[in-house]
């Protein structure tokens, strides 16, 4: 049964991978990020977890397999599902591009000054393995830097300039510094698609299709494998990296006693065989532990905002004697069939269908804010998949939240050309022109018996 659901699951990841692979296009939509984290992340530790299962029972290893499958067959047809005309039509919003770039460069400063901020309070000593205090807020706004490089990246694409060239290039700075000493593999992630999806909307430049595939081998090998460059970074023993071959995160996956995808079956495990069910309520706890700081409001008010969700951790080692190990996670499959059991599947379908409508209105309005919100949300979507969903809403919210400042600082009015006053829509203005356009056939010919008598 466990092979049947294995090759089920691989087999519907090849699938996906390779009609996203049929027009390149489609490799910057949503189906192949998620079947490229199935095929770098999911499969090469299903593999592990069916050659040491350790004390996960076959039926929870079929049973987690079959959901896997089920979520990313609900992400694929829920991409297939037409945007909204309204939802497309509400993000189309005129943008001063010049307005654009200041926002741009103040987003970057103020993730140079956080990012300092962190530094010192680490050269304090006082910061430990989970963050807390005000080390969480300066991280906070620390990630503006992200949406603050891409800014100033798609500026410089659109009007290429030396002074513009240096800004992109000290803007890009603290991003790769974060990736290179602290090993960050979302961070990573999204400065790569940043500059891959800038030069592809401003050039409609695409990768080749074997460029694809080599990156996800590569990545497939690199995340089993990224604690040797963390290791090595902070002890800076870089003869360490020396030691280590190219297999060497299969080979120590194959045979690691923590695995994601053993804690994703327990939990799955767990849910189905107690009936344990959160209803939603872990994502409000989310919420509330991103956008609550318990430095104003007091630890103690904060606590009461938290819902009262399943302790799993605890119910696994008390019921099933299993500890999840720090630092690992129980994916976005497992935490969603934890909120709402075989529904759950239901969350991607939403995901997939947000990414859907931001991917109609990028093309349709060629707005550089469309762009970039769709660009910033591709880490978080990529995260839902290995971590878990729950953060995916906090994220969405966050940059909705610091985009929509952006629009509304850089909105740009468009005069009537009439009056001379009020603001019409670029979107009216369009939907006017081609009105007449196809009128002006007609008046055309009206007018030719005219002519000729």
């Amino acid at each position: 049964m466990i092979d049947f659901t294995f090759f089920l699951l691989a087999g519907m990841t090849a699938t996906v991978l390779c009609w996203s692979l049929l027009i390149r296009r489609r490799i910057y939509q949503f189906p192949f990020f998620m079947a490229a984290i199935y095929c770098a992340f999911i499969i090469p530790q299903a593999i592990a977890l069916i050659q040491n299962p350790g004390p996960v029972p076959e039926d929870a290893i079929s049973g987690y397999f079959i959901i896997a499958t089920i979520c990313l067959l609900a992400g694929f047809a829920g991409y297939g599902i037409k945007p909204s005309p309204a939802i497309v039509h509400k993000l189309n919003i005129p943008i001063c591009e010049i307005r654009l770039l200041y926002c741009g460069l103040f987003f970057v400063a103020i993730g140079y000054f956080m990012n300092l901020l962190i530094g010192r309070i680490y050269a304090t000593g006082t910061v430990g393995t989970q963050w807390s205090g005000s080390i969480t807020i300066a991280a906070f706004f620390g990630k503006l830097m992200f949406p603050g490089f891409a800014i100033i990246l798609f500026y410089t694409l659109r009007r290429p300039s030396v002074q513009l060239v240096i800004l992109t290039a000290l803007a890009c700075y603290l991003p790769i510094r974060i990736v290179l000493l602290a090993g960050r593999r979302e961070a990573a992630a999204t400065l790569i698609l940043t500059i891959a999806l800038a030069f592809y909307f401003r050039r409609r430049v695409l990768p080749q299709r074997w460029m694809v595939i080599a990156a996800i081998a590569v990545a497939a090998l690199a995340i089993p494998a990224i604690h040797h460059y963390r290791y090595a970074v902070q002890e800076k023993d870089w003869q360490h990296l020396t030691r280590v071959n190219v297999t060497i995160g299969i080979e120590e996956q194959m045979e690691k006693e923590h695995l994601e995808l053993r804690n994703a079956a327990m939990v799955y495990y767990m849910a189905r065989e107690m009936g344990l069910r959160n209803y939603g309520l872990g994502y409000w706890d989310m919420m509330v532990f991103r956008f609550v700081p318990a430095q104003i409001v007091g630890i103690g008010t904060k606590a009461s905002l938290m819902a009262n969700t399943v302790k799993y951790p605890d119910i696994l080692h008390d019921e099933y004697n299993y500890e999840i190990p720090n630092g690992t996670t129980i994916t976005g499959v497992a935490d969603t069939f934890l909120e709402f059991g075989l529904f759950g599947s239901l969350v991607f379908v939403l995901i997939a269908w947000c990414f859907r409508s931001l991917w109609a209105a990028a093309h349709r309005y060629e707005s550089p804010l469309i762009q970039i919100f769709y660009i910033m949300l591709l880490g978080p979507s990529m995260r839902a998949v290995t971590h878990g969903t729950i953060s995916f809403l906090p994220d969405l919210i966050y940059n909705v939240f610091f985009l929509g400042l952006i629009a509304f600082v850089s909105r740009k009015k468009v005069l009537s050309r009439t009056t001379g006053s009020g603001v019409i829509p670029l979107h009216v203005r369009q939907v006017q022109q081609r009105a007449r356009a196809s009128q002006a056939p007609a008046q055309r010919q009206s007018l030719k018996p005219a002519i000729s008598r």
